[in-house]
């Protein structure tokens, strides 16, 4: 993850130092951060501060827009920045696919229903 933010920033032309102490407050959590260590409100602000996505800064994804959700174990969807829906799946039919998605979607964690929700409001 540090690989990513250190590019990120360079891309940006941002040192990283500066990035972390807009993003906490402190400088001193950028040791933590190259442990690969960060906080779920640290993540979800850096993500906003260079408009990707969590995953792409966790390394979940090559793609900086792009958000991967587990619909089961043989089944991957991907919400991408171009408004399309991937689905590698043998059945994929769409109410069964519905469905499974908000099973899944139950299962996540505040932050990441936030992080999908956001990500739905930005694409009306």
């Amino acid at each position: 993850m540090y690989e990513r933010l250190e590019s990120l920033c360079q891309k940006n032309n941002i040192s990283i130092t500066k990035l972390c102490v807009e993003i906490t407050g402190s400088k001193g959590n950028l040791s933590t951060w190259k442990k690969g260590n960060i906080n779920p409100e640290s993540l979800r602000k850096i993500a906003d501060y260079f408009d990707v996505s969590a995953d792409y800064l966790l390394g979940r994804t090559d793609n900086p827009r792009e958000t991967s959700i587990s619909v089961t174990d043989n089944k991957q969807t991907s919400l991408t920045g171009n408004n399309s829906i991937s689905v590698n799946a043998a059945d994929n039919k769409k109410d069964t696919l519905t469905e499974q998605f908000i099973q899944k979607f139950e299962q996540l964690d505040f932050d990441d229903k936030v992080d999908v929700m956001q990500y739905v409001k930005n694409k009306k």
